[in-house]
């Protein structure tokens, strides 16, 4: 919705019904100086749109009414468990988030995914990266719960940030979910994606006492090598690298020993006591030290 005459008044309440009288959308428009537009994700039906000014609300004030169709568009009213907007995985969905001076429950969206127990997925949304705006965007579990606006910290609940990768702890409903507690309406993007490991293509050179591994960069993750002295990797050693770096020099080697190398990538997942998702390992490399 588009208010054409942005000066003849400075703030009103626009809300949006259902056909059964239901209001399930409001928000507050501040737009003192300039022309505004404001998005609503409604399903297919019949609704019900009030404007109602704050101040005298004068005869020649316009405003226009636009649709456009979206598939993978959150639906109001979604501010809830139990009427979060359906979302299906490597999709990602559009949202529109209001603002926090309309008191009301358009500040929350919440959209509900099923994911498989055991598979690595990434949160994404970038709901929290704009400017003047202060959001909250977090992955929840079913019994994870709102505590004013703020999600459960409790160790046993599931709760990742927006970036995260994670390995899901069971088979089931999770819940995207969304808060803007300071800040006017925008738009966003969210979705889980999932998240197939690969395994790097790997190098190696041969130092003085040491070894430079390298490898190709995969899905920006980070790595573990591990090196040994057989093939069977008894007793081995790894070294942790971070950073996304794609590269380390492995010291204090023996001279003239041969060693055995392979990478494997993994990410750190936030819930289930900071367990980490890996790929398979790489083909084994060999090395002899100088």
């Amino acid at each position: 919705m588009n208010e054409e005459d942005p000066d003849s008044l400075e703030n009103y309440v626009v809300a949006v019904y259902s056909a059964k009288g239901e209001k399930i959308w409001k928000i507050m428009m501040d737009c003192a100086g300039a022309a505004a537009d404001n998005y609503v994700g409604l399903a297919k039906g019949t609704y019900y749109v009030s404007l109602k000014s704050h101040y005298q609300f004068r005869p020649s004030t316009t405003y226009r009414f636009s649709f456009e169709k979206n598939n993978t568009c959150e639906l109001e009213p979604n501010e809830k468990k139990n009427n979060a907007t359906g979302m299906k995985v490597n999709t990602m969905y559009t949202g529109f988030m209001g603002n926090s001076y309309s008191g009301a429950e358009e500040d929350n969206d919440m959209y509900a995914v099923t994911l498989k127990k055991g598979q690595s997925y990434k949160f994404i949304s970038d709901a929290d990266s704009y400017s003047e705006k202060t959001t909250i965007v977090k992955l929840l579990g079913k019994t994870t719960k709102l505590s004013f606006f703020w999600p459960s910290v409790k160790k046993k609940d599931f709760c990742v940030s927006s970036g995260d990768v994670f390995i899901a702890p069971y088979t089931g409903t999770y819940y995207a979910y969304v808060n803007n507690y300071y800040g006017k309406q925008y738009k966003y993007e969210i979705g889980v994606k999932k998240i197939n490991m690969k395994a790097p293509t790997v190098s190696v050179s041969a130092g003085k006492s040491s070894a430079k591994v390298s490898w190709s960069k995969v899905n920006n993750y980070r790595y573990e090598v591990q090196y040994a002295t057989n093939s069977k990797f008894q007793g081995a050693k790894k070294v942790s690298v971070y950073d996304q770096k794609t590269s380390v020099t492995i010291k204090y080697l023996t001279s003239k020993k041969k060693y055995y190398v392979r990478v494997r990538s993994c990410a750190k997942t936030e819930n289930d006591n900071n367990k980490k998702a890996y790929s398979a390992w790489s083909k084994v490399k060999t090395v002899t030290v100088k």
